[in-house]
């Protein structure tokens, strides 16, 4: 399943490029604006599909592939339904900057299922060590940490949904804790 939905995630990039990225983020944007028209619903799910670029695509597949493979052997029967939370977790942390500072954004990517997935998978494995010394718990600490830097401190303006990442992360660890528990 997890090659499945990296071809999707793919096939969807494809397209994106091929329309333009006015278009994409015209079509297949989420914006919290948009969730006035319930016909505009769709783009919960397609802005997580579309990438923008090559850099942005890689980055995030790179990433998914190895701990989404870890999550869909562990819980074949539920690994949907967490992609599915992540990504619309991903969302509602998109909304609520939007809620907390009338700043209007428009997201696109991946990254807050990627972030899900991760997070699910670190809070099932917090003792796992990784790279054969880094324990589980401080790697996603250290994830949470460099994204909240991000989103205050470093780099607040620089057009990346921080707040969608973190949505996502959050998405998954209610996931893992009251599917999986």
């Amino acid at each position: 399943m997890t090659f499945l939905v990296v071809g999707v995630v793919f096939a969807t990039s494809g397209l994106g490029w091929l329309l333009g990225e006015d278009l994409t983020y015209r079509v297949f944007g989420f914006s919290p604006r948009f969730l006035e028209n319930p016909l505009q619903l769709y783009r919960v799910v397609t802005s997580g599909l579309f990438h923008l670029n090559w850099g942005h695509l890689i980055g995030n597949l790179t990433l998914f592939v190895p701990f989404s493979l870890g999550v869909e052997k562990a819980h074949p029967d539920t690994y949907l339904g967490l992609l599915l939370i992540a990504g619309i977790s991903s969302t509602l942390g998109t909304t609520l900057i939007y809620l907390l500072h009338d700043q209007e954004v428009i997201s696109i990517g991946f990254s807050g299922v990627v972030y899900g997935v991760i997070a699910a998978f670190l809070a099932e494995r917090p003792t796992d060590l990784f790279l054969g010394f880094i324990p589980g718990w401080l790697l996603g600490a250290a994830y949470l940490g460099m994204t909240l830097y991000d989103a205050f401190i470093s780099a607040p303006d620089d057009h990346v949904d921080h707040f969608g990442h973190l949505g996502g992360a959050v998405g998954g660890l209610v996931y893992a804790e009251f599917v999986w528990s």
